[in-house]
């Protein structure tokens, strides 16, 4: 397997075929920017970096929107005191008003544009579901828009796969990976030859 460091990962495989695929990983933040997708369009597997440290003020639980003459922040107001906690473990709160204000807020500044009508039923039902945790909404929204874009690709969860959440990012794809085989390799059972090295890192 051959490793462009940090934004992407190009890994090979010996199965009696030369195979190269391309990974990458992120966390699940919220309404995320259109530039990830970009990203995984260009990937065979996406990692869903469920493991990774929450980070109070990131954009793990907001992101802003387009208004008519700026930007606005949505916010979810999860509380602060959560330490050293992994996306994985941040419950929602249980007042729900920050839905409806989203959906509201999404509903005035986009109604009149394009394309609005093909996504406002999805958006609209995902602000009344009650989810337990921030990630199980983060990842409804990024599963819909990648099936919306039309983009092809696997994608694995790392809290499935049993590795450090402490590693660097190169080494937790690799893990990542090794402990993946069977779905990265689309169903071919153990036997792969893994062979690890660096390569600098590509932007």
């Amino acid at each position: 397997m051959v490793v462009v460091a940090e934004k992407r990962v190009v890994a090979s495989y010996c199965h009696g075929e030369k195979t190269a695929r391309t990974v990458t990983m992120h966390q699940p933040n919220y309404l995320p920017w259109i530039g990830l997708f970009s990203k995984i369009s260009k990937a065979d597997c996406f990692i869903i970096n469920d493991t990774a440290q929450y980070t109070s003020g990131g954009m793990t639980n907001r992101n802003r929107i387009r208004t008519n003459n700026s930007w606005c922040y949505l916010t979810i107001p999860v509380r602060r005191s959560f330490g050293t906690a992994r996306i994985l473990d941040i419950p929602l709160p249980e007042n729900r008003k920050w839905q409806e204000d989203h959906w509201k807020s999404i509903w005035l500044n986009y109604v009149k544009t394009r394309f609005f009508k093909d996504y406002a039923d999805f958006f609209q039902q995902l602000y009344q579901e009650k989810f337990e945790y921030l990630w199980q909404l983060n990842e409804k929204i990024i599963l819909f828009l990648l099936e919306a874009f039309q983009i092809k690709v696997e994608v694995l969860k790392a809290s499935q796969m049993e590795v450090d959440p402490h590693l660097k990012s190169t080494d937790l794809i690799i893990a990542c990976l090794k402990g993946a085989r069977r779905c990265i390799c689309r169903g071919r059972q153990a036997g792969i030859t893994w062979r690890l090295r660096s390569s600098p890192t590509t932007g």
